[in-house]
């Protein structure tokens, strides 16, 4: 942790994960080191993204109607393909940890 506390490291880490996610959705360069991986950090970031998800569902009808509480299980099912994908990848890799970005780090020439 740092030494500004708990919430203001995880709130850190958040942020470099949506800036490293926002360089991977452009296809600028990202390196496995851009990102933080742990539960925690899975778990603000799926928390961010819900948010983000229901403001852009909000603004889309024009701030009107109500919340439907049926759409919370939805997007838990895309969390639940995600981490099902990474566990299918790492068995097929036979690495035994979740890996969803270090692939490229690792097909790099090696330097001399």
């Amino acid at each position: 942790m740092s030494e500004r506390g708990a919430v203001a490291f995880h709130l850190s880490s958040l942020l470099k994960n949506v800036v490293a996610g926002a360089r991977l959705a452009f296809f600028l360069p990202v390196r496995a080191h851009h990102f933080r991986a742990s539960a925690m950090d899975f778990t603000l970031l799926a928390i961010f993204s819900f948010a983000l998800w229901v403001l852009t569902a909000a603004a889309t009808l024009g701030f009107e109607g109500e919340f439907e509480p049926a759409s919370i299980p939805v997007y838990m099912a895309g969390l639940v393909l995600v981490l099902g994908a990474a566990m299918l990848i790492a068995r097929v890799r036979k690495t035994y940890r979740l890996r969803l970005i270090d692939s490229a780090s690792e097909n790099r020439t090696p330097r001399s």
